[in-house]
C-alpha cells in the first residue's frame, strides 16, 4: 500500500468553516461528472462544493484569469469528495487496470497486485478514515480543474484528468518540448521563431496541429521547437498562475490539482498547521 504523504505530519487545526456550494454559473463544469458516471454515490454533498474559503479564493481566481484571457473561465472537473468515493474510485481505477493488462483480478500474483496498487496511488490517495491524515479532496479543500475557452470549449493540457502516466506531472512538457541551439541570444531567437510563424500561417500552414515542430536556422545554429507541446505547458503555467494568484498551491505531481487549507497546502506554504480537515457528515 502506499506509503505516508511528505505532508501527513502535519497537525490539523480545523477551522469548523462549512462547505457551499460552488457558483456554477460563473465556471464552466465538466458535465456528466465523471465518478458518478461510473457509479459513485454522494448522498450528502454534490461534488461541486467546497469549503467557504476555497469557494472565495476559487472566485478570485475566476476573476483574475478574466483579466488575462477575457471569456475564459475556470473548468471544475471535481471538488468534494467523500472517503466513500475516494474508495470506490481506487478500486474503479485498479480494475481498470487489471483489464488493460489483461489480467484476472483473482489471478494476480502478489508482485502484479503491488505493481498495480502502485500506480493506482501515483493519482489516488489512500481512502483513509484517520482524522490526522484525510485524503485531500475529503476535506473540501482541494479541487481538480481545467479551463474552458470564450466558445466553452475545454482547452487541451496534454493529458486527461487522472491519467495515470508521466504527462500528468505539471511539467512534463516543458521538459519534453526539444529546444536545441547554439549561439544565439534570446530576442533574436523569438523573432526567427515568430517571423516563421507568420509566414506559414501566411501560406494558410497550421501550426498547432499535434506533434508538429517549427526549425529556425541560424548560420550554424539550429533551433527546433515542438509548437503543440510548448502550447500545453503554457496552458498549465497559465492555469497555475490564476489559481497561486488567489492563494492556492499545485499538486507536486498533478496538473489540475489545487489546494488550500489542507495539509498538503499546508506542507507546500511552510504552514505549521492545515486549516482543513475530513468533512464529517
Amino acid at each position: 500500500m502506499q506509503k505516508a504523504r511528505p505532508y501527513h505530519h502535519i497537525p490539523i487545526n480545523d477551522s469548523g468553516e462549512p462547505l457551499v456550494e460552488i457558483p456554477l454559473d460563473k465556471f464552466a463544469v465538466i458535465s456528466p461528472h465523471p465518478y458518478q458516471q461510473v457509479g459513485a454515490s454522494y448522498p450528502d454533498y454534490s461534488p461541486y462544493h467546497l469549503r467557504k474559503g476555497v469557494v472565495d479564493r476559487l472566485c478570485l481566481a475566476q476573476d483574475y484569469l478574466q483579466t488575462l484571457q477575457p471569456g475564459w473561465k475556470l473548468a471544475i472537473f471535481d471538488g468534494y469528495r467523500p472517503v466513500a468515493v475516494q474508495k470506490f474510485m481506487v478500486e474503479h481505477t485498479f480494475e481498470e487496470l487489471v483489464q488493460a493488462k489483461g489480467w484476472q483480478r483473482d489471478n494476480l500474483t502478489p508482485e502484479q497486485s503491488e505493481s498495480l496498487w502502485e500506480l493506482v496511488h501515483q493519482i489516488w490517495a489512500v481512502p483513509n478514515y484517520d482524522r490526522a491524515t484525510p485524503p485531500p479532496h475529503s476535506t473540501g479543500g482541494a479541487v481538480d480543474l481545467a479551463l474552458a475557452d470564450e466558445t466553452g470549449m475545454i482547452i487541451d493540457f496534454g493529458s486527461p484528468i487522472d491519467e495515470i502516466s508521466e504527462r500528468s506531472h505539471p511539467d512534463y512538457y516543458a521538459h519534453n518540448s526539444p529546444l536545441r541551439l547554439r549561439s544565439v541570444t534570446t530576442l533574436r531567437l523569438r523573432s526567427l521563431l515568430y517571423e516563421r510563424l507568420r509566414q506559414r500561417q501566411a501560406q494558410g500552414i497550421a501550426v498547432t496541429a499535434p506533434q508538429e515542430s517549427l526549425t529556425v536556422s541560424l548560420s550554424n545554429c539550429s533551433v527546433t521547437v515542438d509548437t503543440q507541446n510548448q502550447t500545453y505547458h503554457q496552458q498549465r503555467l497559465l492555469l497555475k498562475a490564476v489559481m497561486t494568484q488567489a492563494g492556492f498551491q499545485r499538486h507536486p505531481g498533478e496538473w489540475w490539482h489545487f489546494c488550500y487549507g489542507d495539509q498538503m497546502w499546508a506542507w507546500l506554504s511552510e504552514a505549521t498547521t492545515a486549516i482543513y480537515g475530513r468533512v464529517e457528515v
